[in-house]
């Protein structure tokens, strides 16, 4: 009776101990651990939008300039005027990158009147260089951001 007591208790442990050792709590492969595709690692990450109105003060030429820089997904549209003038010129181009854009100016006739290439520097401000057709000598200015959206008023 004893040694049939000691072989099942025996028994009993060793049977324990492998479903113990067989069982785990850390998971095997990867069943239980967040993995990415193929496609999902090589995605570059999200384009930067600057979508929104964005006004502009300056000088060109000695005059005062106004404008307005209207940007959607990467587009570029809006206008500029001279004060006291108020005459605005219709502008549209497109994002060249996060820190760069281009802009040509047309006529009633749609044909080309000016280009304009600008930097938008991190202290809001933008450099441009605008080229009239047919001019070769290129005009730069520096415009500063401002908020008064009531103060775009083109006639």
């Amino acid at each position: 009776m004893f040694m049939k007591t000691t072989f099942l208790t025996l028994l009993l442990l060793l049977g324990t101990l492998l479903i113990t050792s067989s069982c785990s709590v850390e998971p095997r492969g990867n069943e239980n651990t967040e993995t990415k595709t193929d496609a999902q690692a090589e995605a570059p990450p999200a384009p930067k939008t600057f979508d929104g109105n964005f006004l502009y003060s300056g000088k060109l030429n000695g005059k005062d300039i106004l404008v307005k820089i209207v940007v959607k997904d990467k587009t570029l549209s809006g206008g500029y005027y001279f004060l006291p003038d108020g005459k605005e010129s219709k502008v549209s181009g497109k994002l060249t990158s996060d820190t760069t854009g281009e802009m040509t100016e047309v006529d009633a006739n749609n044909q080309p009147v000016a280009t304009f290439n600008g930097t938008f520097k991190p202290d809001g401000t933008a450099d441009i260089t605008r080229t009239v057709t047919g001019s070769q000598t290129p005009e730069m200015f520096t415009i500063t951001p401002f908020k008064d959206e009531g103060a775009y008023k083109p006639n």
